[in-house]
């Protein structure tokens, strides 16, 4: 048993690596090749990865991975980005969601003939996105500024909603199954009590955690490898004590602790962002290498038609309806509407969610289970491929990829500096601001430019500042020997 179990680990983290890195040199979406390559290790022909091995450790891990990969996430979105479209970003997490999962579970229900319990956790499973296969295609895809960052910030922060929602629509189906009470009211208040937790001790997790990466009396090392490891650490204290105080408030807690914190970007925060990226790519490959193990695709590609009227029924009509109703009155233009309603792909929070009540499920005798999982298996590996795919050429005939690299790069955001970038930002030319002055920088972000702190003279920082718009680089600090190195 402990040698199955060995094998099984050592096969996932190996197989996740190696497909994740052959993906990228073949430019594919990872998450197809892992969920055909770890169904065709496990249930479907060579059973070398035995998941069901791990009983409920196997939960664990995947609770913990997905905390870390959302944490993560939450360290690569900015606040300035949200200005574009801060509108349209609530309504589709708040009614687009609710819209989505309603029809989605009408879908599941009248479509795949399931019975209204497993019908309910597929709708609300399905509302999340997948924000590690909404990034390569962002990062492939050149799109405008708008639509980028309501692309970025929906897929990273339905995850924790999302999830939040099915997990109390499981209590509430437990409950019903063994003859407890339960009504619309308590489930309202369980959602409601878990968002507010989380976002709270998120915010003060971030912000503690900013406070001593930053303060050299509390890290007189100041050695990164040594930050990046408490960052995880913090990352995994702030999970825990959320979990504590209220299970399941966890990934709300460590999403928005992420978030907080690389918008106060401490130091190191580079390095931190680059060492939890390597951390998430590993755990996203194990973690769906080992989900997919116990999916037979033999069951899955013959399985009944109805199955694939209901994923084309989620991926080309459901969504782009929720998306387009909910975006009604926000600045999003209508290509740029179906764009975001055609391009939503699902991802390891779907699969890891789905697995887990799935196996609960089976235990309670509830009918359907296998459909299930059926069901939000072929959504995810149909999104995948027609967001991949399709994501290019959507956005050339709706016309809403950016245009050619106009954007300016100006190292110095001094008085002049800031000038110049006003005057580019009201011509629709991108703008983002260099400057290691802590005072420039705020009076910079102060009048609304995008700025990033840091050396234009360290070689990576034009790696991390993640402003792919630039076509041209202006110094305009006081210093001629900067100006000089930099251009």
């Amino acid at each position: 048993m402990g040698h199955e179990i060995t094998t099984t680990i050592m096969l996932a983290i190996t197989v996740g690596v190696l497909t994740q890195w052959i993906s990228q040199r073949m430019r594919i979406p990872s998450i197809l090749p892992l969920i055909v390559i770890g169904s065709l290790l496990g249930e479907t022909y060579l059973h070398l990865i035995r998941p069901e091995l791990l009983g409920g450790a196997l939960e664990t891990i995947v609770t913990l991975s997905i905390a870390v990969i959302l944490f993560e996430g939450g360290l690569t979105l900015r606040l300035e980005d949200l200005r574009h479209a801060p509108v349209a970003v609530w309504r589709l997490l708040s009614f687009g969601a609710l819209m989505t999962g309603v029809l989605t579970m009408l879908a599941a229900r009248y479509v795949l003939g399931l019975d209204w319990a497993p019908s309910m956790l597929v709708g609300s499973i399905l509302v999340v996105t997948g924000p590690t296969v909404v990034q390569p295609i962002l990062r492939r895809v050149h799109l405008k500024p708008t639509l980028k960052s309501v692309l970025q910030w929906e897929g990273i922060l339905i995850d924790p909603i999302g999830a939040i929602a099915a997990i109390c629509l499981w209590e509430l189906l437990v409950r019903t199954y063994g003859d407890g009470y339960s009504s619309a009211l308590g489930l309202f208040r369980g959602y409601s009590l878990r968002l507010f937790l989380g976002v709270i001790i998120g915010i003060a997790g971030g912000y503690l955690l900013s406070k001593l990466l930053s303060n050299p009396r509390l890290s007189p090392s100041r050695e990164e490898d040594f930050n990046n490891l408490l960052g995880l650490g913090g990352a995994m204290a702030v999970y825990g004590l959320s979990e504590r105080l209220i299970p399941e408030s966890g990934i709300v807690a460590v999403t928005v602790a992420g978030i907080v914190l690389g918008n106060l970007n401490p130091y190191g925060l580079r390095d931190m962002r680059h060492f939890k990226g390597q951390i998430s790519l590993l755990l996203i490959g194990t973690l769906f290498i080992l989900l997919a193990a116990q999916i037979d695709l033999r069951m899955l590609i013959y399985s009944s038609p109805r199955l694939w009227w209901f994923v084309i029924l989620v991926i080309l009509v459901i969504r782009p309806v929720s998306v387009l109703v909910s975006t009604i009155g926000t600045r999003l233009q209508l290509p740029e509407k179906l764009f975001v309603g055609l391009v939503g792909p699902k991802g390891i929070i779907a699969a890891s969610i789905a697995t887990i009540f799935v196996v609960q499920m089976a235990d309670m005798g509830i009918s359907g289970s296998e459909r299930t999982l059926d069901a939000v298996y072929a959504t995810i590996l149909l999104s995948v491929a027609f967001a991949a795919l399709a994501a290019k050429p959507l956005g050339w005939a709706l016309k809403v990829l950016a245009p050619s690299k106009n954007g300016v790069c100006i190292v110095g955001a001094n008085a002049f500096g800031r000038s110049l970038g006003k005057v580019l930002n009201e011509n629709d030319i991108p703008v983002l601001l260099i400057d290691s002055n802590p005072m420039n920088c705020y009076l910079s972000e102060s009048e609304g430019l995008r700025t990033y702190r840091g050396s234009a003279v360290d070689i990576n920082v034009f790696e991390d500042i993640d402003f792919e718009e630039a076509g041209k680089v202006l110094a305009v600090t006081t210093n001629d020997e900067v100006n000089t190195l930099v251009c």
